[in-house]
């Protein structure tokens, strides 16, 4: 059946006639495609025009496609209806382009666009057509073998022989011609894989591609001498927080002794009491605490920041190799308040 597409895209009846004397009587009919995949450029590399010139360029073509057709000059009919084809993929122009694939003895293109047509074809379009495609492609996909393709993950590229056919899942079959073909299947952070098979003309097979995902980079190993000076600074400034907290407290106790004695010493029990020297061991004493209970608190802040600092990396996977495997807590102390900072890379 040859479908043949008017300026404007008006539907008519066309009288039946004789093609060539070794060809059979072709029914011809004018019929608008009603379904229409995107329009793709004949040229990728070239900027892509409206897409209403699209479908005008791509009727004007599938016109002149169908003249060659009936003056039987099939090479020139195949080559303006791939260019159609390219412009405007419809049923009628996939159905035209398989029947002269057919006639070119291009068996496997024939059986992909013939199917192509019959699966797109109107519902409530003539039977006499449909037929005459179904049996045009019954004639193709002999000459061929048709695989069934099942890929386990959605999305996955598929080829055969190096050329791609379609992502997974596919609604259709795949035709191959007969012979050794390869067939494999690649998914982005999946592991690619490939089958060969052998089919034969008219044979039917079923094939199934599974992907596995690709195994994560295990972690860099920890840095162990790393771990240990983390936890052992974070112990030592545990340590030497309690420590500095003890001296505090007992300088603390030692001045309000000293500054009872002193008070008692006055009959008024007033202050200033006391030599100038016992008020200036009171008031070392007093200093020393703040000192000490400041510096404990930064000591106390410090084992805090590097216990966390240290779980931290060494429960977290890495990802980047650290640069610097040291670090260093350094003292910071003023009149009034004491603390640490901590220089180096986790």
């Amino acid at each position: 059946m040859f479908f043949t597409l008017g300026r404007g895209a008006r539907c008519g009846l066309r009288r039946l006639r004789s093609h060539l004397a070794k060809n059979a009587l072709i029914a011809a009919f004018l019929i608008t495609s009603t379904v229409q995949a995107q329009p793709q450029p004949a040229d990728p590399q070239a900027p892509a025009a409206p897409a209403d010139k699209q479908a005008d360029r791509a009727d004007e073509l599938f016109s002149q496609g169908n003249e060659a057709f009936d003056k039987g000059e099939f090479e020139r009919a195949y080559t303006l209806y791939q260019q159609a084809w390219a412009l405007k993929r419809t049923y009628d122009i996939a159905g035209n382009l398989g029947q002269v694939e057919l006639k070119l003895g291009k068996y496997r293109d024939a059986a992909q666009h013939l199917d192509f047509t019959l699966r797109l074809f109107p519902p409530t379009g003539k039977s006499a057509p449909r037929e005459a495609i179904r049996r045009a492609f019954d004639e193709a996909r002999r000459e061929v073998g048709t695989l069934s393709i099942v890929v386990n993950v959605q999305g996955a590229e598929v080829k055969v022989d190096g050329a791609s056919v379609g992502r997974s899942p596919f609604e259709s079959k795949v035709f191959v011609e007969p012979g050794s073909r390869t067939i494999e299947a690649s998914l982005q952070a999946h592991i690619p894989t490939r089958i060969t098979i052998d089919i034969a003309k008219n044979e039917q097979r079923d094939v199934t591609l599974s992907l596995l995902p690709k195994a994560q980079p295990p972690p860099l190993p920890r840095n162990v001498p790393l771990l240990i000076t983390g936890f052992g600074l974070s112990l030592a400034a545990a340590v030497t927080g309690v420590g500095l907290m003890i001296a505090s407290a007992d300088r603390g106790t030692d001045a309000d002794i000293l500054l009872r004695e002193l008070v008692n010493k006055e009959a008024d029990g007033k202050c200033p009491c006391g030599s100038e020297e016992e008020r200036a061991r009171l008031k070392g004493l007093r200093g020393d605490h703040d000192l000490f209970f400041n510096v404990s608190v930064g000591m106390f802040s410090a084992a805090g920041v590097l216990a966390v600092g240290t779980a931290v990396y060494a429960l977290t996977p890495a990802f980047l190799k650290p640069q610097s495997k040291t670090a260093r807590v350094l003292p910071l102390i003023t009149h009034n308040s004491a603390g640490a900072a901590i220089i180096g890379t986790f």
